[in-house]
């Protein structure tokens, strides 16, 4: 069952209503409004109903791309529940339909490997999961500048599995840049 509700602001004391609705709709974008009303249960953490809004969703698209995106906030729906194994698939899924329609260095291919990498660290297999950082940082150092906060995430999980390895130098080295980032 869908709702529309509508909000009105009834008077200039209505600041705090009216910045958070602009930030509501700036973080939940997409390109349809089921899309966005599954990443507002997302947001929620209502991670059944935005499961079944983007299966609904899914079923429905025949937009290649954003059948990427779809899965890949299913993947998101199932990191997030701690079912990393069938969050791998969704994410690759993602990447595979994003490697074929995107260029090679796309934000989303990016976030697609560090997601990747991410379950796999979850998991606790440090091995897979390193080259999945190590892909998505170097797509973020060419793209972004050498100070964007996605160059952060890459470069401190590949630190900590560094860490974990015994290799403490280059743990230090990319923890150390993910910090300067943070600190910026």
């Amino acid at each position: 069952r869908l709702w529309n509700v509508y909000l009105t602001s009834t008077g200039k004391s209505d600041e705090q209503i009216i910045n958070l609705m602009k930030h509501m709709r700036e973080e939940i974008q997409g390109s349809s409004p089921l899309y966005q009303l599954g990443a507002l249960m997302i947001k929620l953490g209502e991670f059944d109903k935005a499961e079944e809004v983007y299966i609904n969703l899914l079923k429905h698209t025949f937009d290649e791309r954003e059948k990427g995106n779809i899965y890949y906030q299913l993947g998101h729906i199932k990191d997030s529940q701690e079912l990393h194994d069938k969050a791998l698939d969704y994410y690759q899924q993602a990447l595979t339909i994003y490697e074929d329609k995107l260029s090679p260095d796309h934000s989303n291919i990016a976030t697609c490997y560090n997601n990747i990498g991410l379950a796999y660290d979850n998991m606790g297999d440090y091995q897979k999961a390193l080259p999945f950082y190590e892909k998505a940082l170097d797509i973020y150092q060419k793209t972004l500048d050498a100070n964007h906060r996605n160059i952060a995430s890459p470069s401190s999980s590949i630190g900590l599995i560094y860490n974990t390895m015994g290799e403490y130098q280059k743990a230090l080295s990319y923890c150390t840049t993910a910090h300067e980032i943070f600190q910026t």
